[in-house]
C-alpha cells in the first residue's frame, strides 16, 4: 500500500505506522509506503504561528493491483508503441492560422507497470489549531490494511464499503402498497418518520410523466440502491426535491457503484413548451423549482457519493498534432496523460484548447469518449504515463509544452447523474460571435444571447449539510435567476461547512456557474472538473466566504453573459445590473472568482475565461442583506493561494491578465438603500491591502 496525502499550515510533521516514527519536513503532498503490518496512522503536525490552522487532508490509498487475477482488473499490457515521449515542446498557434507540431519521433516500446489504484478517501477532513503546540491526529486504517486479494471485490470495489445506507434493515420499498405513489405531477409526502428505498424497478416515472415534488419530511429519509457496476441504471424524472431530513445514495465509507440517474423537470405536461424559461420568475422566489432544495431545517442533508474516479483531470504528456500535421493519424485518438487514471470505457472527457481565444464562436476544446478497454498505464523511459484511446480522432491541435504549460484533460462522466431536462437549454443561441465595434477585436460574443437556459439547480441552506461526492451536474443553472446555480451553498452555517463538500464531482453545460459559495465558511471545493459555463465558474459570491478550500479544481470555456467586456485600456465604463446581466461582473466571466483572498486556493487551473482567476475589489459585501456587516472584502489578508495554473485567457483585455486583480463590484455610494451593483471591469484605484498572513 501507499498512502498519498496532503499537509497545510504546519510546518514540520511527524507520521507514524504504529510504533515506528518516520519524521519528514511539511510539504505540499508526500508520498509515503505503509508497512503491512501498520493499524494506524497518527499525524503529528506543529504550527509556526499562535492560533494558525495546521490540516491534514486529501489522504488516499492505494494498492498493487498488477498480481491479482486477470478477473481482478488486470494491468494492461499495451500494443502499440507511443511516440513523442516524454514530453516535447511545440510552437502554440496563433488564433489565426493553422497549428504546427514538432517532428515526432518514436519513442521505447512500453512495458507493463504495477497499477495503483485508488482504495478509499477518508471522509474525514482533520484539522485543528495548534497554540505553538504538536496537534495529534489519528486515523484508523485497519480495515484497509487487512484487505486481501482473495477477498471478494464487489462491484470491482477497491475496499471494502461499511455503513451502507442501502443495505440497512427495515427500508420501505418505494412501490410498497401502501405507499407506491403516481407520476401525475401530484405532490409527494414521505412518510414521516420512515426510511424509504428507491430499488430498479420500482419507479414508473418517465421524462413525458415525471413525479411531482418530493418531500422528505425532517424524521424521513429517500434512500438510493446500489445496482453495482454494469448494473441498471435508476433513472427519477421529478419535478423537484426538498430535504428536510436525508436525501442518500451512499455514505462517506461507501461509494455507489451502480448508475443513478436523477432529471429536474419544471412543470408537468405543457407538451407544447420547447423551453423552461416561462418559469423564471417563479423559479426567482421557490427554491424547490426545478431543484433540489436542502432546507434550513438541523439535521437535513444530502448525501451522494459517487465511484472514485482518480485524478478527475490531469494533462497532456505529448501533444495532439490535430490532422494537418505530419504525425501519424493514430497520434490524434491515442492520448498520452500525466497521470495514470482509472477513467471508465465509454466515459466523456474534454481536452482544452491551446489557442489564446476561447469563446462559443472560436472553440478548439474538444469532447470525446473513451474506447472500450480504452484505458491503459505505460512506463517510457523509465516514467509511467497514462494512455486513453477514443473512439473517433479529436481535430484540433492541443499543445503540450515542456517547461511550460500543457492542456487539460479532464473526465465529465460520473455514475451518479443530476440533470435538468431536454427544455433546459438557451433557445436564443445564436449567433455565436458577433462583429465587434471595438478597434483591434474583429469578432466577440454577442449580447443579448444565451440568456434563456433554465436548467436545474441544487441548493444547500443554513444549518442543512451537503456532501456531493463523485457526482456529474448537466444541463444545471438558470442564467441570470439569482442563486440558482448547478450547486449552492447558501448563507451555509460555519459548523455545517466543516462536514459539507464538493469533491471529485464534474458540471457541464451549466447556464450559470458551477458552484457558487455564498456566506459560507470551511466548505471543501476539491478535485472538480468544470466545463461550459456561463458566468463565473468557482465563486465566492458576496465577499464574506472565508476559510474555504478551494483546491486542484479545473475550469474551462467559461462564457461572459450578456457580452464579453472589451478592455482596450486601463480605463472602462460602468456596467449596471440589470435583466440581461444579474450580476454585472459576469460581463467578464472567469474560472475562478476569488471576492475574498482569505481562503485556500492551491492547485486549481483555468483554461478560458475573460480571466483565468479573477480577485475583484469589493469594498462592501454585495448580498444586501450583508452589506454594512463589517467586512471590506478587499482589504482581508489571504490564507494560502499558490500552485494555480492558467492559460487561453485575457483575449479581451488589453491590461488584464489571466490572473487578474482588478474590477470592481460595489454599490452606489451616494444611496445606502440602493440595490443596484456596478460593476467595473478595469484598473481600479482602490487600494487592495490583501497581504499573505505568513
Amino acid at each position: 500500500f501507499q498512502s498519498r496525502f496532503r499537509v497545510n499550515g504546519g510546518i514540520e510533521i511527524q507520521e507514524r505506522y504504529g510504533s515506528d516514527p518516520l519524521p519528514a519536513m511539511c510539504a505540499q503532498s508526500a508520498c509515503l509506503e505503509i508497512p503491512a503490518a501498520a493499524s494506524s496512522l497518527e499525524f503529528r503536525c506543529r504550527t509556526r504561528n499562535p492560533g494558525q490552522l495546521c490540516s491534514i487532508d486529501h489522504v488516499q490509498f492505494y494498492m498493487d493491483i498488477s498480481t491479482l487475477s486477470p478477473t481482478f482488473n488486470p494491468t494492461k499490457i499495451p500494443t502499440k508503441s507511443p511516440t513523442s515521449l516524454p514530453v516535447t515542446s511545440s510552437p502554440t498557434p496563433a488564433p489565426t492560422g493553422k497549428p504546427t507540431l514538432s517532428p515526432v519521433t518514436s519513442g521505447p516500446t512500453p512495458s507493463p507497470v504495477p497499477r495503483l489504484d485508488p482504495i478509499e478517501f477518508t471522509n474525514q477532513w482533520m484539522f485543528s489549531y495548534a497554540d505553538g503546540e504538536e496537534s495529534l491526529i489519528h486515523h484508523d486504517i485497519s480495515t484497509i490494511m487487512n484487505f486481501q486479494p482473495s477477498m471478494p471485490l464487489p462491484h470491482d470495489a477497491r475496499y471494502e464499503p461499511v455503513d451502507c445506507p442501502h443495505l440497512e434493515a427495515g427500508l420501505i420499498e418505494w412501490n410498497d402498497q401502501n405507499f407506491a405513489p403516481p407520476a401525475d405531477g401530484s405532490d409527494i409526502l414521505i412518510p414521516p418518520s420512515s426510511s424509504v428505498i428507491i430499488r430498479v424497478g420500482h419507479l414508473i416515472s418517465t421524462p413525458e410523466s415525471p413525479y411531482g415534488r418530493i418531500t422528505i419530511p425532517s424524521s424521513s429519509r429517500l434512500i438510493f440502491d446500489d445496482t453495482g457496476a454494469g448494473g441498471p441504471t435508476i433513472e427519477l424524472d421529478t419535478l423537484g426535491i426538498t430535504v428536510e431530513g436525508a436525501l442518500e445514495a451512499g455514505s462517506s465509507t461507501c461509494r455507489i457503484e451502480g448508475n443513478i440517474k436523477i432529471t429536474l423537470h419544471g412543470e408537468y405536461g405543457n407538451t407544447d413548451s420547447v423551453s423552461d424559461r416561462h418559469l423564471s420568475d417563479a423559479a426567482a422566489t421557490d427554491m424547490g423549482l426545478k431543484g433540489i432544495f436542502v432546507s434550513n431545517v438541523e439535521g437535513a442533508r444530502m448525501d451522494m457519493h459517487g465511484k472514485i474516479y482518480h485524478p478527475t483531470w490531469t494533462r497532456l504528456a505529448a501533444a495532439v498534432p490535430g490532422p494537418a500535421s505530419s504525425a501519424p493519424s493514430v497520434r490524434n485518438s491515442e492520448l498520452f496523460l500525466q497521470d495514470c487514471v482509472n477513467w471508465p470505457d465509454n466515459g466523456k472527457i474534454i481536452v482544452t484548447t491551446s489557442h489564446v481565444k476561447d469563446t462559443r464562436g472560436y472553440n478548439f476544446n474538444e469532447e470525446a469518449t473513451i474506447a472500450n478497454s480504452g484505458v491503459q498505464c505505460v512506463v517510457v523511459d523509465g516514467r509511467e504515463y497514462g494512455k486513453i484511446t477514443l473512439t473517433s480522432p479529436l481535430e484540433h491541435y492541443h499543445h503540450a509544452g515542456e517547461k511550460e504549460y500543457q492542456c487539460e484533460v479532464g473526465l465529465l462522466s460520473r455514475n451518479i447523474v443530476i440533470q435538468g431536462n431536454d427544455r433546459s437549454d438557451p433557445i436564443d443561441d445564436t449567433p455565436l460571435e458577433c462583429d465587434s465595434t471595438t478597434s483591434g477585436w474583429t469578432k466577440a460574443p454577442c449580447p443579448d444571447t444565451f440568456l434563456t437556459g433554465l436548467g436545474g439547480h441544487t441548493i444547500v441552506v443554513g444549518q442543512a449539510q451537503g456532501r456531493l461526492r463523485g457526482v456529474e451536474f448537466y444541463r444545471m443553472g438558470m442564467t441570470n435567476v439569482m442563486g440558482r446555480y448547478p450547486v449552492h451553498f447558501h448563507h451555509h452555517d460555519p459548523e455545517s461547512g466543516s462536514v459539507s463538500m464538493m469533491t471529485d464531482c464534474s458540471v457541464h453545460r451549466s447556464y450559470f456557474r458551477a458552484i457558487s459559495i455564498h456566506d459560507a465558511f470551511n466548505l471543501k471545493v476539491e478535485r472538480n472538473t468544470a466545463f461550459d459555463i456561463s458566468g463565473h465558474a468557482f465563486y465566492l459570491e458576496s465577499g464574506v466566504e472565508e476559510h474555504n478550500y478551494l483546491q486542484y479544481n479545473l475550469a474551462a470555456f467559461v462564457h461572459p453573459i450578456n457580452g464579453a467586456q472589451i478592455m482596450p485600456s486601463n480605463v472602462v465604463g460602468n456596467t449596471l445590473q440589470s435583466d440581461t446581466i444579474l450580476v454585472p461582473a459576469d460581463h467578464s466571466a472567469s474560472g475562478f472568482y476569488i471576492s475574498n483572498a482569505h481562503n485556500y486556493v492551491v492547485g486549481n487551473a483555468a483554461s478560458g475565461g475573460w480571466a483565468g482567476i479573477q480577485f475583484p475589489v469589493l469594498p462592501q459585501p454585495v448580498d444586501p442583506t450583508l452589506r454594512f456587516n463589517g467586512v471590506v472584502p478587499k482589504d482581508r489578508p489571504s490564507l494560502l493561494i499558490t500552485g494555480n495554473s492558467v492559460h487561453s485567457s485575457s483575449w479581451f483585455a488589453q491590461n488584464s491578465g489571466a490572473v487578474y486583480e482588478g474590477g470592481s463590484l460595489y454599490w452606489a455610494e451616494d444611496d445606502l438603500e440602493s440595490e443596484t451593483l456596478i460593476y467595473n471591469a478595469g484598473r481600479v484605484s482602490s487600494k487592495r491591502y490583501t497581504r499573505y498572513t505568513k
